[in-house]
């Protein structure tokens, strides 16, 4: 796949916040709080008009507002204000070409999961998993400078990370293309032209799976890895980056990384028995590394389209260039 590399924000570029659903009563009240926000660290705000909803014309109606956002609006990254509450399938009305021209970064997460994929499928746009613009709102400073520096292009090396690698310990480095997001949408795309499948076989060089686990069961974890694992995907990507949601107490009980219904398992721990499996002894063996993205934070902003690079004796990740102009 070849991949198109989002414009470097830069002091004085404008940040564009975008909601594809309909009003909501905090609105107000954050975008004040996210205009002083992005004036302190030298941008300009743009706020999209909030949608309606139109019956019939609610697919036609989002796309429009997207494809404006990502194009002639006037701001230079899009981040989603909120996690998209209606169905993916105004991704089949944007123009991707035009969109993949104007090289606009754009941020979000959660379900948001499915316009990642299809910025990456349609026109190869590097693009961040990070918070919404509601989440920074009272966050915690890491996670605001991790979030600036992902999108003005300086996020280079992401260490210690919270746990100890898992799988193919005691070599040098594991490196590939970070794809992937919300785990739950991921399965929910299963068999889709944004699933998992379509990307991983897509993409030239060897995918680094990220993974954050929002809490799923562990029927419909273990349910969504087996269906990947007839696809043989688990077997064709090189490792995982684990992302974990579960960092509060009242989720986790407590024990970071672990699963709500089984302490015994964690998403990490699930991913490399199913990457071992009928692995084919030519293949590299596969690792899971662990990154925070949510909770209790930091959150992480992570370039999925990027190349990175993970070496196990520091475990760290260290992120290649990802920007352009």
């Amino acid at each position: 796949m070849e991949w198109t590399y989002p414009k470097r924000l830069r002091l004085g570029m404008t940040i564009g916040f975008c909601q594809l659903h309909h009003d909501s009563p905090w609105i107000d009240e954050v975008m004040v709080k996210l205009r002083i926000l992005c004036k302190a660290r030298g941008y300009d705000v743009f706020i999209a008009k909030s949608m309606t909803y139109e019956s019939d014309l609610e697919d036609v109606k989002r796309a429009e507002q997207f494809q404006y956002m990502m194009t002639t609006a006037p701001c230079d990254l899009v981040i989603m204000l909120d996690d998209i509450e209606a169905e993916l399938s105004f991704l089949d009305h944007l123009n991707y070409e035009v969109i993949g021209d104007y090289r606009k970064g754009f941020v979000g997460r959660g379900r948001c999961t499915g316009i990642h994929a299809a910025l990456h499928k349609h026109c190869g746009l590097v693009t961040y998993y990070g918070p919404f613009g509601r989440e920074l709102v009272g966050a915690d400073r890491d996670t605001i400078d991790t979030l600036f520096a992902a999108v003005e292009g300086t996020l280079r090396v992401i260490e210690p990370l919270p746990e100890p690698p898992r799988g193919a310990i005691g070599t040098e480095l594991g490196s590939g293309i970070l794809l992937g997001g919300c785990m739950e949408t991921l399965g929910q795309l299963t068999d889709t032209p944004y699933g998992v499948e379509a990307l991983v076989r897509a993409n030239a060089e060897d995918t680094i799976l990220l993974l954050e686990d929002t809490s799923l069961p562990h029927h419909d974890r273990d349910a969504i890895f087996k269906r990947w694992k007839v696809s043989n995907v688990l077997n064709m990507i090189a490792g995982v980056v684990a992302g974990h949601m579960s960092t509060n107490k009242a989720l986790s009980h407590g024990i970071p990384w672990r699963d709500t219904e089984e302490d015994t398992c964690d998403i990490g721990d699930a991913a490399l028995r199913y990457m071992e499996e009928d692995r084919s002894f030519d293949d590299a063996d596969p690792f899971v590394c662990y990154v925070s993205t949510g909770g209790d934070g930091p959150r992480y902003t992570l370039p999925l389209g990027a190349d990175i690079h993970f070496r196990y004796i520091s475990n760290t990740i260290v992120i290649s260039p990802y920007t352009k102009g």
